[in-house]
């Protein structure tokens, strides 16, 4: 399967998968996942990150897509259930509803998108970092929601396995493009192009294409201070560094999250959880929102400017046609309906020494104001508005997510101006433009042509 040239570009390969049935039956199946065990709100990872907060330039920041999505559309119209991990498919559980079924899932994850507006919103994160496609950031944590049911008995050295990679898009990288067409009754839009994750059978995480940045794995221990029904944990990982777009086109980052039991000579189709909830080996449960209700879950929102995304490993013969990748949340349906299969509760810290505060003047900018690109969308012209409180050279460029030039358009002692772009020769898709200043200061961003 061979990924596209470039992310969120027309030329991304179309992935010949069509859309994954949840449930054997085609429906929601309440067997097959059980309901968070504690209020909702208890669950969520509250990313206040005042320590983080600063006015100065550099800082760290949490980024939490579920936390975004429950804050955003409120707690009436998202829902999560608890999905368990294990390490194979040879596992048995029982559910409430007294059926049993072998394991399917392994591993879990999600992709980070700090480039998406929603997450640079300075009413809503003020005070918060801003990262640009100029910039580097490291990821040193990972937290993960969910439950670590245990059996009093087991003093195992369980283990979450958590993977880190990062990547732009394009055919080598170790997050390569896709899309999907014939999307529109789902999502409201034909082609639907999205980021996603390569597996690695073997240990169950992500994986990286052959030459590709290496996989930044941190296994962690379980024990009984972990065992409770409002596991929210954050763990340092690696770090992993995340070169800036300007220098590699690597933006975007990934984690994924597994499981390993610890019992020595776990036998083969034995049961892990009984039909009364009971665990006769421990596990771990991870935590997946959804929009929507439990009884009626809806098809998440898409942006193509928005490249959170999650990530589902589904093995044995459910997993057909999917080897070495995950199965994204946009594949997922159930009887011709929206799937529970969304948004798994994994969050990022990021530090950044060079990123700037949201909602703040850029201090380090030869006194930039302002800058806007507008309509965004693109679809005849695109604009790029600047202001600066003195007088420079200034050039606006606009670049695909390769780094070739588009466009480009200079002015000389200016202190504000627009440059003007006829984006009706430019194909469609995300484009990069930046606003620099004789002196080397420049401030990026992205925009969407649109015909």
């Amino acid at each position: 399967m061979a990924a596209g040239a470039a992310i969120m570009t027309a030329n991304a390969q179309q992935m010949q998968k069509g859309s994954v049935m949840f449930g054997g039956s085609g429906t929601n199946q309440t067997a097959k996942q059980e309901a968070v065990p504690a209020t909702y709100a208890e669950f969520l990872h509250k990313t206040s990150t005042a320590g983080d907060r600063t006015t100065v330039v550099g800082g760290g920041r949490w980024y939490s897509y579920t936390n975004y999505l429950a804050n955003t559309l409120g707690s009436t119209n998202v829902a999560a259930y608890i999905w368990s991990l294990w390490n194979d498919t040879t596992a048995i559980f029982g559910y409430s509803d007294g059926t049993h079924a072998y394991n399917e899932w392994t591993s879990m994850g999600m992709s980070l998108d700090p480039f998406f507006s929603g997450f640079n919103d300075a009413t809503a994160y003020p005070g918060e970092i801003e990262v640009t496609s100029s910039d580097s950031y490291t990821i040193d944590s990972i937290a993960v929601a969910g439950v670590y049911s245990r059996n009093p008995t087991n003093m195992n050295n369980d283990q979450l396995r958590l993977g880190l990679v990062y990547g732009d898009g394009t055919s080598t990288s170790d997050l390569p493009a896709y899309y999907f067409s014939g999307m529109t009754a789902s999502y409201g839009i034909d082609t639907l192009t999205f980021i996603d994750m390569l597996h690695d059978s073997t240990n169950n995480q992500a994986m990286q294409q052959t030459g590709g940045a290496s996989v930044v794995t941190t296994n962690v221990s379980l024990g009984v201070a972990d065992t409770s029904s409002n596991f929210l944990r954050a763990f340092a990982v690696g770090p992993m560094v995340v070169p800036p777009a300007s220098t590699s086109g690597a933006n975007f980052a990934a984690a994924s999250v597994g499981f390993k039991n610890g019992t020595a000579g776990y036998p083969l189709n034995d049961t892990v959880q009984y039909v009364s909830g009971a665990m006769n080996y421990n596990d771990f449960f991870l935590q997946v929102l959804f929009e929507g209700s439990t009884t009626t879950p809806a098809f998440p929102t898409y942006s193509i400017t928005d490249q959170n995304v999650g990530y589902f490993k589904r093995e044995g013969a459910n997993d057909a046609g999917w080897a070495g990748y995950y199965i994204p949340n946009w594949a997922w349906t159930s009887g011709g309906g929206a799937s529970v299969l969304q948004y798994p509760t994994v969050d990022f810290h990021v530090t950044c020494s060079t990123c700037n505060p949201l909602g703040l003047k850029d201090m380090n900018k030869a006194g930039l104001i302002a800058i806007k690109a507008y309509p965004n969308p693109a679809t005849d012209v695109l604009n790029i508005a600047f202001h600066y409180s003195n007088t420079n050279n200034v050039t606006a460029t606009l670049t695909d997510m390769l780094g070739n030039v588009v466009a480009s358009q200079s002015f000389s002692n200016v202190a504000e101006g627009r440059a003007s772009f006829n984006t009706q020769s430019i194909a469609v898709g995300v484009y990069l433009y930046t606003v620099q200043t004789a002196n080397g200061n420049r401030n990026t961003g992205r925009v969407v042509v649109a015909h």
